[in-house]
């Protein structure tokens, strides 16, 4: 028996394909087509004024647009992690030790920054206060403690409880809505923020996902976890994230000051 052709072997799966397709799909489709179509297409004008057919429509874009965003999102470094894939491989963690003492004393200062900073009417006092604190004295070669990963997890419970009790029941029920205006919003910003990233990468001359990674909008714990993870540019991205927090903290009220509240 001769080997068959690879042509051979396509057709013997796309003609059955064809033909299930023209069956249960085009010959459908073109029969409800030109029953819509009957009657000069007064079926199409009673359904284009359907509130329910728009309310609909809007949801399938939505859905269209979130599902493939969040599966991109969240499939992409899901696969490069378990791909083993790292971007820098010479990438070693700064291990400080635990050490009880030393972090009663780095949490003691900071607090009294951050007491000192929010007394002074900064913005986010008490997070810039701790943040300038514990940078300076971790770049000018102190090391206190590392914060163990059940100190840094009760406190994004509490950020977490923080942030949800603000919520009202009547936000909660114009969710939907609001949801779907900040879809856009939420595209055209992810999209500056990639070529941001893009540009980031190609003037520095770091990994593209270290600059898309810097770029990105989330939260300075979350981006230098994800980093941290993929091992991808450490340094830089939790450096650029820092410098976007401390821009947007101080820079807020001034322009709010300058181009709204007149």
């Amino acid at each position: 028996m001769s080997a068959r052709t690879p042509a051979a072997v396509t057709a013997s799966f796309a003609v059955p394909g064809a033909v299930v397709f023209g069956l249960f799909f085009l010959l459908p489709l073109a029969a409800i087509l030109t029953e819509a179509a009957s009657d000069s297409g007064s079926a199409f004008a009673r359904v284009w004024g359907d509130p329910t057919f728009w309310t609909g429509l809007r949801g399938s874009i939505l859905l269209g647009v979130a599902a493939p965003l969040l599966s991109l999102l969240v499939g992409v470094p899901v696969a490069i992690t378990l791909a083993g894939f790292h971007a820098t491989d010479d990438y070693r963690a700064v291990v400080t030790p635990f050490n009880t003492a030393g972090l009663a004393k780095i949490l003691a200062i900071c607090a009294v920054a951050g007491a000192a900073a929010k007394l002074a009417n900064i913005p986010t006092g008490f997070m810039m206060g701790s943040l300038v604190a514990s940078t300076f004295l971790t770049a000018s070669g102190f090391e206190f403690s590392s914060v163990p990963s059940w100190l840094t997890n009760a406190a994004q419970v509490l950020l977490g409880c923080a942030l949800g009790v603000r919520f009202e029941r009547s936000f909660l029920t114009h969710a939907p809505r609001f949801a779907m205006a900040l879809v856009p919003t939420l595209v055209l910003m992810l999209a500056i923020a990639a070529l941001i990233g893009w540009g980031l990468a190609a003037g520095s001359g770091t990994y593209l996902g270290g600059g898309l990674l810097a770029a990105a909008p989330g939260g300075i714990a979350e981006m230098c976890i994800t980093a941290k993870v993929l091992r991808i540019s450490v340094a830089f991205v939790t450096a650029a994230h820092v410098i976007r927090y401390v821009i947007v903290v101080l820079l807020t009220r001034p322009v709010y000051r300058l181009f709204i509240h007149k």
